[in-house]
C-alpha cells in the first residue's frame, strides 16, 4: 500500500513542476496564454498579464514545495489549500462570469485545483495531526 504522506508529497511536487512550466510560459511566451488559456478573450493577454500570472504561479509553486517538504506544518498546509481554492475560484470565474477562457483552457487547471483542494481538505486532520 502507498504511504499517504509520500503520495501527497509526490502529488505536490508534480503540481509544482507543472506550475513551473506555466511560470516559464507566462514570462517568456505570454502569447501561449492567449491560445492555450484565455482563448475567448486573447486580446486581454498582455506581456504584463503574463508576468503577473507567472508571479502568482511561482508563489503557488513555492507553497506546493513547502507543503510537500512538511505536510504536517498546519500553517503551510492551510495556505497551500487556500491557494488551490483561490486558483479554482479564479478559473471558474474566468470561465463562467468573465468568459475569458473556454472549457478547453480551464479544464486542466480546474482538475488539478479540484483534486488538490479536495485531497487537502479531506486530509487536513490526518496530515497536520490536528483534531
Amino acid at each position: 500500500m502507498l504511504d499517504p504522506v509520500l503520495s501527497l508529497q509526490r502529488w505536490l511536487v508534480l503540481v509544482a513542476g507543472l506550475r513551473m512550466l506555466a511560470v516559464v510560459i507566462g514570462i517568456f511566451a505570454p502569447n501561449k496564454l492567449k491560445s492555450q488559456v484565455f482563448d475567448r478573450r486573447p486580446e486581454l493577454v498582455t506581456p504584463l498579464l503574463g508576468r503577473l500570472f507567472a508571479t502568482w504561479t511561482l508563489m503557488t509553486c513555492a507553497l506546493c514545495l513547502a507543503c510537500a517538504r512538511d505536510p504536517s506544518n498546519k500553517t503551510v498546509y492551510l495556505t497551500t489549500l487556500f491557494s488551490f481554492a483561490v486558483a479554482l475560484a479564479f478559473f471558474l470565474g474566468e470561465l463562467l462570469i468573465f468568459k475569458t477562457l473556454s472549457i478547453r483552457g480551464a479544464i486542466s487547471p480546474m482538475i488539478v485545483a479540484s483534486i488538490s483542494t479536495t485531497w487537502l481538505t479531506l486530509g487536513l486532520d490526518f496530515y497536520t495531526g490536528s483534531k
